[in-house]
């Protein structure tokens, strides 16, 4: 293939850099298990589509479970210790930057690395993390999280069925993360 080609079609590609937006798609599995899957994509329709025909024949149905989760932003970030008075801790300037930050709630992961958890509203995380980063945390990561108010516990044939079937829905392209309301073992 000529490189005149190739590099035409590598620019075809970059310069249509489609714009994905953020949906959520509510599922309950065998009238048992109750999921919230986020999605990013540029054709809502199309993957619903894909999605309905995995739940038809694996036993899931699309309903309404946001009353069964509660759902908050996960800022992970690191402290920049050198920022601390002699004789504050991490959790003490965690807290006071959390607050001044308008996060709802810290926990601090690793003293030694300055690992800390900033708990806030899912609508106001964005806002949270520039606050964090104008104070000079370093932020690795953030997230919308869903946990469920009440947990479940499957057999190990029900795990099997239903991780089968969340592997089916993992192979649509678009499906970002899935949060359960199954119980966790503390042996995983």
């Amino acid at each position: 293939m000529p490189m005149a080609t190739i590099q035409n079609n590598l620019k075809k590609f970059t310069a249509s850099k489609t714009q994905l937006k953020k949906y959520r798609q509510d599922v309950r599995f065998k009238q048992k298990v109750f999921m919230v899957c986020t999605i990013y994509t540029d054709n809502f329709a199309q993957l619903k589509m894909d999605m309905s025909t995995i739940l038809r024949k694996g036993g899931g149905v699309q309903i309404d479970a946001g009353h069964l989760f509660e759902d908050f932003g996960l800022i992970q970030a690191t402290a920049d210790k050198t920022r601390l008075a002699a004789g504050e801790s991490l959790e003490d300037k965690a807290t006071e930057d959390a607050i001044e930050s308008g996060a709802e709630d810290i926990e601090v992961i690793d003293n030694e690395s300055g690992s800390v958890h900033f708990i806030c509203k899912p609508e106001g995380i964005n806002g949270v993390r520039k606050a964090l980063e104008n104070k000079g945390y370093v932020v690795n990561n953030t997230e919308h999280i869903f946990t469920p108010l009440n947990a479940v516990t499957l057999t190990p044939e029900e795990k099997a069925d239903y991780q089968k079937f969340v592997d089916k829905l993992k192979e649509i392209q678009g499906i970002e993360d899935i949060y359960d309301n199954i119980e966790v073992d503390e042996a995983e």
